[in-house]
């Protein structure tokens, strides 16, 4: 699974990672259900954001399905209900961000499918296909996007160094999807709002994939947005300005919503997408220096050397009871939060049980079986 909102959960209290998870879950199921199994490996997070927005927005009681799935840490669980609108709405999306990616792959000879592009290419066109007839039922011309993604590479050949050209099509994909949740959830008068903050996250998502992806591309020869816009020496300064202008604008779109369960959405858009922004810009707010790449800093050397036999242990004990893995740090767990460079969460399955550590804005490190925090904010983890 993909997506900004990859590995989000981490701080997130309880009850409202099992309503997360539950939104992903249930686009998964509907995903089986509209396009066949093959379908479930488009689920992404950020599509599965979509159905959280129409829930909040509607009237209605939610629909909840008993999911039973080996790949949960909880083996059976409520989910959202794979017929209802939200999680129909949902997969639609998941399928045609899929097919549009397969298509991308294989005309960049991207990945193992550049070997079976014309497989590659029929399968793309079935999701497509699939895609767009679901979307239809909801009133929802997929299309739309994918018109926009189509555009991509245009955009990205003319724009002439103007980040906000490049960032562009993307911006309009995701409004349009994010605009039409209004629709789905009967609350046509939120449209203007959603529109506007679906621009904002569009904006940030091509951000932060391009802020990433910086190195590999240049090193690759291939285009990036920041690279065609910025300086080098600039580029971390002017994507925290960026990113920062656009949140504060998708903020302020969301306070003007009429939401009957405003919590989770909540959470998601203005609490994680800022945090999960944060890790990534490497910008944490805490004394713990946050690494957004796996290279161990110079002072942690002697420290993660003496910590490599308890990383075996733990994660022995964790296959036992996959329920406590937390994922802080690189290690799985907060191995390393005795140190003063503890890393930020950033997997997918993470489910603290409440707890977790300071590094991911939790009270302590529960998940590492500890209960002393350090002066610095981190556990003092053995």
């Amino acid at each position: 699974m993909f997506g900004v909102l990859r590995g989000s959960s981490c701080s997130m209290p309880k009850e409202q990672q099992q309503a997360w998870m539950g939104h992903v879950c249930g686009m998964c199921l509907a995903l089986r259900d509209n396009a066949g199994q093959p379908s479930r490996i488009t689920t992404n997070y950020d599509a599965a954001l979509l159905s959280v927005l129409c829930e909040a927005q509607s009237d209605a009681d939610p629909e909840r399905h008993t999911s039973y799935c080996p790949l949960r840490s909880h083996f059976k669980a409520e989910v959202t209900a794979p017929s209802s609108h939200a999680a129909k709405y949902a997969a639609s999306i998941a399928l045609t961000i899929g097919a549009t990616k397969i298509t991308d792959h294989v005309a960049d000879r991207e990945t193992f499918l550049q070997h079976i592009p014309t497989f590659a290419k029929r399968m793309a066109r079935t999701w497509h296909n699939q895609g767009q007839k679901l979307a239809q039922q909801l009133g929802f011309a997929s299309d739309t996007i994918t018109q926009q993604t189509n555009r991509q590479a245009e955009v990205e050949r003319a724009s002439h160094g103007d980040f906000f050209r490049y960032a562009e099509p993307t911006e309009l994909a995701v409004s349009a999807a994010f605009a039409h949740t209004a629709v789905v959830a009967g609350k046509p008068h939120n449209a203007p709002a959603l529109q506007e903050m679906g621009r904002m996250f569009g904006r940030m998502m091509y951000l932060l994939d391009s802020y990433q992806d910086f190195d590999a591309d240049v090193k690759a020869g291939k285009f990036n947005a920041l690279a065609a816009s910025f300086p080098k020496t600039d580029i971390t300064e002017q994507v925290q300005e960026i990113f920062a202008e656009a949140f504060s604008k998708l903020k302020a779109h969301f306070e003007m919503l009429e939401l009957p369960r405003p919590e989770l959405a909540q959470m998601l858009l203005l609490e994680q997408l800022h945090a999960r922004g944060q890790r990534i810009l490497g910008v944490c707010g805490r004394t713990c220096s946050c690494q957004t790449s796996n290279a161990i800093p110079q002072n942690g050397i002697r420290h993660a050397v003496q910590s490599i036999p308890n990383m075996f242990v733990r994660r022995r004990r964790r296959r036992k009871d996959r329920s406590r893995s937390c994922g802080c740090c690189e290690t799985l767990c907060c191995i390393d939060c005795a140190t003063e460079f503890c890393c930020c969460c950033d997997i997918d399955f993470c489910d603290c049980e409440g707890g977790g550590c300071e590094c991911c804005e939790l009270e302590c490190c529960e998940c590492c079986e500890c209960a002393v925090c350090g002066e610095d904010g981190c556990c003092d983890c053995d």
